[in-house]
């Protein structure tokens, strides 16, 4: 493990990524939930791995298996569009601009790679990073510096605040680089996803009140509550607006180390280590 895979925003990424990341059964890839209209979500993913009719089995992080299907190709872009229903709750991803991410800037795939030698068994989540290269021509303009793993196409591209940027269709394994589509050639995207106008956020405040580590922290459907869930066995309510703590919800014996608002109204899960 490298000092990257454990930095702060490392684990900001990670969280969200696979909270948004799907696993394709029927055909070796990756995908990522990007709406949902009612019981119905919407998984973007590379084109190529699905036939023409064919039935597309995957896995959402919950472990679920879901029966989807192909709703239509992006243009002319390797991109294509999977619905299944449920009536679980999953999170959708926030998407951005590519062509904002500076060349240099750290940026990570995300996926469900192959078994390999030191993972033989099954398909487990892997969150990748690597460094954005300088953009081409052609389909695949997103390059991405960094070793491929097979497995990992139809996955997202994200940037260091976790907002999807393209997705991971193809590697030159010549030259160890990965290769993406980014998410603003999608022809009227704002249509099928929540497009980010700020993909690289300045600082608008700093919230104090735990006592110890945050672990994950979640946005009520409406955008103005923040709920955080710490090491010092609290959850928070925050106020977006103003940043100020409304409310400290205590009960746990354990360190919180999830938290989410789903769209019911007056209701937050948590997820502790008590046994």
């Amino acid at each position: 493990m490298t000092a990257e895979t454990v930095t702060p925003v490392n684990v900001l990424v990670n969280d969200s990524a696979q909270k948004i990341t799907v696993r394709l059964e029927t055909a070796l890839g990756s995908g990522v939930i990007i709406n949902r209209r009612g019981d119905t979500y919407t998984v973007l993913t590379s084109h190529h791995l699905i036939a023409p009719l064919q039935t597309v089995t995957l896995t959402t992080p919950d472990g679920q298996q879901h029966q989807s299907v192909l709703r239509s190709r992006l243009g002319e872009l390797d991109l294509g569009l999977l619905e299944f229903t449920s009536k679980n709750n999953y999170d959708t991803a926030l998407v951005a601009d590519a062509t904002a991410v500076p060349t240099g800037a750290t940026v990570y795939t995300a996926g469900y790679p192959e078994p390999s030698q030191s993972n033989p068994q099954e398909r487990r989540y892997f969150l990748h990073p690597g460094k954005k290269r300088p953009d081409q021509e052609g389909e695949y303009n997103l390059q991405l510096a960094g070793q491929a793993r097979p497995g990992l196409t139809g996955g997202p591209i994200l940037n260091e605040w976790g907002i999807v940027i393209g997705i991971y269709g193809a590697a030159d394994l010549l030259d160890m680089y990965q290769q993406g589509i980014s998410l603003e050639r999608i022809p009227n995207l704002q249509t099928i996803a929540t497009v980010v106008t700020w993909p690289n956020p300045t600082l608008v405040n700093t919230l104090t009140g735990h006592s110890f580590w945050v672990n994950s922290v979640a946005f009520s459907p409406d955008g103005k509550t923040l709920a955080s869930g710490s090491d010092d066995n609290t959850i928070k309510l925050w106020d977006v607006a103003t940043g100020k703590s409304i409310a400290t919800l205590t009960g746990h014996s354990e360190w919180v180390y999830a938290v989410t608002i789903p769209r019911q109204k007056y209701r937050i899960d948590s997820g502790t280590y008590e046994v």
